[in-house]
């Protein structure tokens, strides 16, 4: 037997960028929703040029 989520056969549009809004929408991902991720070309999300770790924190830990 399948498990049923929440969010099953809802699909949604990610625009979100940096942690907050790609954190909710991973959230929306782990309650059934189909998520197509879309970018700025030709950079995609400006956290890929952001530190990893700032004062030996990273900012995902920071945002939660």
């Amino acid at each position: 037997m399948t498990r049923k989520h929440v969010l099953d056969g809802v699909k949604v549009l990610d625009f979100t960028h940096v942690l907050a809004g790609p954190t909710c929408t991973r959230l929306m991902v782990e309650t059934g929703a189909d998520v197509i991720k879309v970018e700025a070309a030709p950079t995609g999300d400006m956290v890929r040029f952001m530190p990893a770790l700032k004062d030996g924190r990273s900012g995902y830990y920071i945002q939660q």
